[in-house]
């Protein structure tokens, strides 16, 4: 198994004791999740950041970004979002996860290492990077939902509230606005609104203050409950019990975790028909699409009240979409997930985490054939290998034809009885030729 480091610089506080209570904004759980379903797999695994209680937590090792200059150099180094996590190091395989709409990490990342595979979780952040002249070596990984806390979901028509648990700033006061008409309409209609910055990292205070700056004095519509922040064990239950959630929001989300964890449960959506989110939802299949502006454009708010009192009253459509729903939000599965960054998902991710693991192969001997230019042209390639003897070409293997792809095979002759194993690490070695 690799070795795998993720260093987050950014200087915002959290650690795997605010998985519950608090609970985490979507970027800092995904790497809780991911680094932890990563550990559970068999990896080592170790996170740098601003963690304000180091120490090993479900196999993960959490420790400070301030020691990331005296780290062990590791099989694995992941980037983590911005520009300052992106450091010069000697990891043999390194990548940089993309989790927001700022370009410069993957333009800091690129500068340093021109091939090496960039991680991100929508098209939408695929379009940014484009924008910028990135464009080798983008991989597309949905982000992983927390499954820690889930349950046995309601089937939608069972449920007799709308979800909102996005950010406040992200279409709630829009929502609000609209919710007297489907009030008017369906009497017995209910919406719960969770969520809040303490996710963020905010004191209550705070957050507070930043839900006035937003929002104002709120005058809350009849059948409307503010649950504020709620412990991630809470919110399961929501999602779990709910008939469907909406998000009516003009914020440029780059992924909408609040969304993937709703499909997760099989539950419809209704959404702007903008950036990610468009991603999130297929339309008349899982939930709808809603085009336009939700502050000036009547026809926009008349959708969205449309879609909202057709899903009350009209509980089949409502567990069709969620079954439906349900199909897709198996994709953001840990397990899924994390098969994905190690390669056997599918995913075309040069020098991902099985690259790493030939380092900690028993072997006595790696032959290498097609290689364009000879060994040479391998570069740093025998970091990869250290430990597996001296790289030569095999005898028992004819040159590789795929010369134009720079393909590469290696043949490792196990320790003992074991037979001779061939190994297709075209996609392994390709960002390093």
């Amino acid at each position: 198994m690799a070795f795998i480091q993720f260093y987050y610089g950014k200087r915002i506080t959290f650690g795997p004791a605010d998985e519950n209570i608090p609970g985490l904004g979507g970027s800092e759980g995904s790497l809780l999740v991911l680094s932890r379903e990563l550990a559970r797999r068999g990896h080592r695994v170790e996170v740098y950041n601003a963690c304000w209680a180091p120490g090993e937590d479900d196999g993960v090792l959490w420790k400070g970004a301030w020691d990331i200059d005296s780290a062990e150099t590791p099989d694995v180094r992941v980037s983590v979002r911005t520009a300052d996590s992106v450091l010069e190091n000697d990891a043999p395989v390194q990548i940089f996860w993309m989790l927001d709409d700022r370009p410069d990490g993957a333009i800091r990342f690129r500068e340093l290492y021109p091939n090496s595979p960039i991680i991100l979780a929508s098209d939408t952040m695929s379009d940014i990077l484009d924008g910028r002249g990135i464009h080798n070596n983008i991989n597309k990984i949905f982000l992983p939902v927390n499954e820690r806390y889930l349950r046995e979901r309601r089937l939608p028509s069972e449920g007799t509230y709308c979800l909102y648990s996005s950010m406040p700033n992200r279409g709630l006061k829009a929502l609000l606005h609209m919710w007297f008409e489907v009030k008017r309409a369906v009497p017995e209609a209910r919406l719960l609104v969770t969520s809040g910055w303490e996710l963020w990292g905010y004191t209550k205070e705070e957050a507070r203050d930043k839900w006035l700056s937003v929002m104002g004095i709120v005058d809350v519509p009849p059948g409307v409950e503010l649950c504020g922040v709620v412990s991630k064990e809470h919110l399961s239950r929501l999602q779990a019990g709910c008939r469907f959630s909406v998000i009516p929001s003009d914020f440029p989300e780059m992924f909408c975790l609040a969304a993937a964890e709703i499909e997760r449960y099989g539950k419809p959506l209704i959404v702007s028909n903008y950036k990610a989110l468009s991603e999130r939802v297929v339309n008349n299949e899982t939930g709808y699409l809603i085009d336009g502006n939700i502050y000036n454009d009547e026809a926009t708010k008349r959708g969205f009240i449309d879609a909202m009192i057709e899903l009350f009253r009209d509980g089949g459509k409502a567990d069709r979409f969620g079954a439906e729903a349900l199909k897709y939000g198996a994709r953001y599965s840990p397990p899924v997930v994390c098969e994905q960054w190690e390669g056997d998902g599918g995913a075309d991710l040069p020098g991902g985490l099985h690259a790493a693991q030939l380092r900690h192969l028993p072997v006595q001997d790696v032959g290498v054939v097609g290689v364009p230019g000879g060994l040479g042209a391998l570069g740093p390639v025998d970091r990869l290998l250290a430990g597996c003897g001296p790289l030569r070409p095999h005898a028992d293997l004819p040159e590789h034809a795929d010369h134009a792809l720079a393909a590469v095979a290696v043949v490792v002759h196990h320790k003992g009885p074991q037979p001779l194993q061939l190994l297709d690490l075209r996609r392994v070695f390709l960002h390093i030729l």
